[in-house]
């Protein structure tokens, strides 16, 4: 009887944990996890889930009406691992861009294609259009570009950038907004992760940012 009804318990919390990692109503399920560790791996980046968070493989958001059309701008592209904490107040999305190709350690130069991704996800125009001089000007005072000194000390980083998220349509799961963007890069290689928070969970964002700075670090 103990056996049976500890299987019991194995098999509902098996249950549990998937439905935390994948939501059926807003995710489109495209591969089991690994893919981070693929991903990490080939743009030179080390990584290490906190103990406090669950993980999960990669996936696409559906397409809406199952998901808000502001948070598929904001958070466009593959999701390659979503971070839950186990207080239920924060999830992370990851993204990563520049996975092709080897690593060339003479590239330090910010690439183009960070600042069409942050234009695209501020509704500044298109992802595939260079980004204007009058464009940058509107970025600057929006976006926080992390000194050399810092990004190098918090993530071995040659660059990292961070702005917010002030679309208020742009919801997960019902809850969850998308309030803040940080961006890592290195190499060419750029590592995106995307805060997304309860009401509460906002109140406590620099906790999750801690998390995170203490999660990822580019290889020397």
């Amino acid at each position: 009887m103990k056996k049976l009804i500890l299987l019991a318990w194995i098999i509902t919390l098996s249950i549990s944990v998937y439905g935390q990692k994948h939501d059926t109503a807003t995710d489109e399920y495209v591969q089991k996890n690994g893919e981070l560790d693929k991903v990490s791996k080939a743009i030179g980046l080390n990584y290490k889930l906190p103990k406090e968070y669950i993980a999960s493989g990669r996936f696409n958001l559906k397409d809406p009406p199952a998901n808000p059309v502001e948070l598929t701008r904001t958070t466009f592209g593959v999701i390659v691992s979503k971070w839950i904490h186990e207080d239920k107040e924060c999830i992370i999305f990851i993204r990563a861009a520049g996975t092709n190709g080897g690593i060339n350690k003479s590239i330090d130069d910010l690439p183009e294609n960070v600042f069409s991704q942050i234009r695209n996800s501020l509704k500044m125009g298109y992802f595939n259009e260079k980004t204007t001089d009058e464009q940058m000007e509107k970025l600057k005072k929006i976006i926080t570009i992390w000194t050399p000194q810092k990004s190098k000390e918090v993530f071995n980083a040659h660059y990292v950038i961070t702005y917010p998220i002030k679309e208020k349509k742009a919801v997960y799961q019902g809850k969850y907004r998308h309030r803040l963007e940080l961006i890592m890069t290195k190499w060419g290689k750029s590592l995106t992760v995307s805060f997304l928070l309860t009401k509460k969970g906002n109140r406590h964002i620099d906790k999750y940012i801690k998390d995170v700075e203490e999660a990822f670090r580019f290889e020397d």
